[in-house]
């Protein structure tokens, strides 16, 4: 029988957490109709880090893993011109794809 420390079952579950893929998502958004909310309250599962510019506009930093990221476009297109994605281009690119998807289906 083989004994399992403590110590064994930490180190297991941080190499399951390495093993995750994770991405970096920069937004802007501007607080209205109780957007910096909705978004905090949609995204509190994540990681992330807020900024404040000014009066009405937040940037806002998210980690997610990939695994997830059907379902944080998804979530983000739900909010409109509220929030912009600025950074990674390849998720900019994913987001514009899903629209031109749906305008084609001519909705």
């Amino acid at each position: 029988m083989t004994k399992c420390t403590i110590s064994d079952k930490y180190s297991k579950f941080e190499d399951r957490e390495e093993k995750r893929r994770l991405d970096t998502l920069v937004l802007e958004l501007t607080d209205e109709r109780k957007a910096l909310e909705r978004v905090m309250h949609h995204f509190s599962y994540l990681k992330k880090e807020t900024e404040k510019l000014d009066e009405k506009h937040y940037r806002i930093i998210l980690e997610y893993d990939r695994d997830d990221e059907t379902e944080i476009l998804i979530r983000i297109l739900s909010f409109g011109p509220m929030v912009r994605v600025v950074s990674p281009q390849s998720f900019i690119n994913k987001l514009k794809n899903r629209i031109n998807k749906q305008i084609s289906c001519e909705f």
